[in-house]
């Protein structure tokens, strides 16, 4: 599946909503990893471009970004040739993976693997977040009202990452109190 970039809004926007990292063809047939973190100046960091994808991929970060205005112009002058397109993605996964949701393409990357599809799947598709209910070389995901759970190739999933519930600060009597407990405490 190949991604047609329009101009640095486009990416920039792809950038903005993935954990996954796109790998990117110029014109020249050449490959530059985009990450999702940022220099000094606020653009996104780059691999650099490479004659194939795994020099990209190792080199994921080691340039600075280039400005909205620079990648706009790389991109027009390009559009008598074949453009960027991104043509895959480096995907990352946190170590422990609790929630996700899908790839708008998720239906295809299963056929392609050879995963079941159906119709309480395709709902899946418009949730922000899914409940992971087992991670291993495959994702077991939890329908929003946890009535039924399907499986997915790591490829379909993009990780989202959820605020954790606040600490509450308590002194050594408030814990002592809220234990039920009542000891003297020596300082």
């Amino acid at each position: 599946m190949k991604i047609k970039l329009r101009d640095a809004n486009h990416l920039n926007a792809i950038l903005s909503q993935t954990v996954n990292l796109p790998i990117v063809q110029d014109d020249e047939g050449n490959y530059c990893v985009f990450s999702t973190d940022k220099d000094n100046n606020g653009c996104y960091r780059k691999s650099g471009f490479y004659f194939d994808k795994e020099n990209a991929i190792k080199h994921i970060g080691r340039n600075e970004g280039e400005k909205k205005e620079s990648i706009d112009t790389r991109i027009k002058n390009q559009v008598k040739n074949q453009d960027w397109h991104i043509i895959d993605w480096v995907i990352r996964y946190p170590e422990k993976m609790t929630h996700c949701r899908l790839m708008p393409n998720a239906k295809e990357i299963c056929e392609k693997f050879g995963y079941f599809w159906n119709e309480e799947m395709e709902k899946m598709l418009k949730e922000e977040v899914l409940e992971v209910a087992e991670e291993t070389n495959k994702v077991l995901v939890w329908q929003k009202d946890k009535t039924d759970d399907w499986i997915f190739p790591l490829q379909a999933i993009i990780p989202v990452i959820v605020g954790e519930e606040p600490i509450e600060e308590m002194t050594l009597e408030e814990i002592c109190k809220a234990l039920g407990k009542n000891i003297k405490i020596k300082k």
